[in-house]
């Protein structure tokens, strides 16, 4: 029971089968308890230790296949909260918690594209103290300048071995970058679940500028470019109602 016990805990992949000629009840329930998939009493058939054997390896692939799916399940669902995001400082948040849990990166760091049109700048972190941060960050714009696809970046003084950068686009324009710092060789589907992850985070990007575009229509005389009416009357019932709460 101790090296059952023992291969559950260390081992959670593996199905046990038990073949013992201890013929009784209670020690059989309670390996069944310890997560043994099967209890067989010697003498063992080789048709029934076939069949027992078929079973827990039916059970385990079950088993993966169902972790699988709920791992794609919340890729997909954090992938909806990322591109339905229309708040910059949410969409930072949401972006950097979905990367740093989903890609199990020990920190994280978004680069966005200046809505002024000039270069990049940081918007978004996890796990980077703030003088690593501000040391960082014009290593990282430079480097990362006119970069299309994902690179991964060598010579950073960071106490992470691997550094990875991937690119948000959208058409010819890359909206922002995505550095995602790891203490050791990333996932299997790594870059898989970072892409899907960053393509929604560019179309939150895209959708966050059409948006200002259109705010910029409600509330910008074309002609003069100047605030119109419809603003004004904005930040009057702002201010009024602050001046009410104070």
């Amino acid at each position: 029971m101790e090296v059952l016990r023992h291969v559950r805990e260390r081992y959670p992949g593996v199905e046990v089968l038990v073949i013992t000629g201890l013929d009784k009840v209670a020690p059989a329930v309670r390996a069944i308890k310890s997560g043994a998939a099967e209890y067989l009493v010697k003498p063992v058939a080789p048709e029934a230790l076939e069949h027992a054997l078929r079973r827990a390896l039916t059970t385990r692939d079950l088993m993966r296949e169902n972790a699988s799916l709920r791992q794609h399940v919340a890729l997909l669902e954090a992938g909806q909260r990322i591109a339905t995001t229309l708040d910059r400082e949410r969409l930072s948040n949401a972006a950097s918690d979905a990367l740093e849990s989903m890609a199990n990166a020990s920190a994280v760091m978004l680069l966005e594209r200046d809505p002024n049109g000039a270069g990049f700048r940081s918007h978004g972190m996890r796990g980077l103290p703030v003088d690593l941060h501000e040391a960082l960050v014009p290593q990282l714009i430079e480097r990362l300048s006119g970069a299309r696809t994902p690179v991964e970046l060598d010579g950073l003084q960071v106490p992470w071995p691997r550094t990875l950068s991937f690119p948000a686009v959208d058409g010819e324009l890359v909206l922002g970058h995505a550095v995602l710092f790891h203490d050791s060789a990333p996932a299997e589907h790594h870059a898989e679940t970072v892409g899907f992850l960053v393509r929604n985070w560019a179309l939150a990007l895209r959708n966050l500028g059409r948006f200002a575009a259109v705010e910029d229509l409600a509330y910008v005389d074309d002609l003069t470019r100047l605030f119109n009416t419809r603003y004004l009357h904005l930040v009057l019932d702002r201010e009024v109602n602050e001046a009410l709460q104070t």
